[in-house]
């Protein structure tokens, strides 16, 4: 939990939204370490994120009771446009390993333009306590599925209950896994993926986060691409 200043806080809400923290000990720009929002409280001008100590970027994080903070940026998802006009409808949130922590922000915007919500969570995947009471604290339902003998819950819900929207908030082939079963439902259901694996920099510089599509080169923490698109160029 970190405070920051209140004029952060409303960007910070929105779907995709993510920060850069480093050490504020550390002067390198170069520990700069992206890290998505996982909830923000208004009130209080707290944000929360979850850090994994895994490298010389995120283990100081953990053990210091000061950050530099560097924010807003906004293009951690793929699928901004639908996550956000998206009215009146069943929507399908599924959940799985440590991308699920901007999942609260997509949901609550969900909720917020009257759609009904219903959670998947991968039971063999990570689970994040936190993040599962914050999803029961908005009265939104909560399934166990897996995609090796339980996938049957997932696909009858979608098919069954005419869902016209899916975020798949999961690593990348997780998120391949679960479009081939939503395209053999309906392929005209939208489709939304987390981003935030692919960016480093942020600012369009390092190309960390570039990828070929149809011949162009995309900076991917800058623009928005298809969820669809991105997904079936993966070899």
């Amino acid at each position: 939990k970190i405070q920051i200043p209140n004029y952060l806080i409303k960007n910070l809400c929105e779907p995709g939204s993510y920060v850069f923290l480093k050490d504020k000990n550390r002067d390198s720009v170069y520990f700069n370490t992206p890290i998505s929002v996982m909830d923000v409280d208004e009130e209080n001008n707290i944000l929360e994120v979850v850090v994994v100590p895994r490298g010389i970027k995120t283990k100081p994080l953990v053990n210091c009771d000061y950050v530099t903070l560097k924010a807003p940026y906004f293009n951690g998802i793929f699928g901004l446009k639908e996550i956000k006009s998206n009215q009146n409808d069943r929507c399908v949130v599924i959940l799985d390993g440590l991308s699920q922590v901007n999942a609260i922000n997509v949901i609550r915007r969900l909720l917020r333009n009257n759609n009904q919500v219903e959670v998947f969570i991968n039971e063999e995947g990570k689970r994040l306590e936190m993040v599962e009471q914050k999803i029961k604290d908005m009265a939104v339902n909560i399934n166990l599925f897996n995609l090796n003998d339980k996938k049957e819950i997932l696909e009858n819900y979608i098919r069954n209950e005419k869902v016209s929207f899916v975020y798949s908030c999961g690593l990348i082939y997780f998120n391949k896994d679960i479009l081939k079963l939503v395209d053999s439902i309906d392929k005209n259901i939208k489709f939304a993926i987390p981003n935030n694996n692919l960016i480093c920099c942020g600012e369009g510089i390092c190309g960390a986060c570039t990828v070929r599509l149809n011949n162009c080169r995309i900076k991917t923490c800058k623009a928005q691409m298809n969820g669809r698109e991105f997904l079936s160029n993966l070899k």
